[in-house]
């Protein structure tokens, strides 16, 4: 198993694609189509991996404040491609 993963796209269909992808890998995926739920969550439970949508719309937060909010300094690490 490769853990859990969240996903956060205001996107269905990119939810979609990538929760199928990951949990044919064996893998416990948890969707979020808003940042705050998200927050909410990733401050009661651990995740593996993090996958989050730089641009959630307008008056969204955005991926990079979803990680500020909720990781710590020590553990944070942004990549983006």
């Amino acid at each position: 198993m490769i853990g859990t993963i969240v996903c956060v796209d205001d996107q269905a269909e990119v939810r979609r694609l990538l929760g199928d992808v990951f949990r044919a890998k064996g893998g416990h995926v948890v969707s979020f189509d808003d940042g705050e739920d998200a927050i909410g969550w990733l401050g009661a439970n651990d995740a593996d991996l993090v996958i989050l949508d730089l641009d959630l719309g307008a008056g969204r937060r955005t991926g990079i404040e979803i990680c500020r909010s909720s990781a710590s300094p020590a553990t944070a690490r942004s990549t983006t491609r």
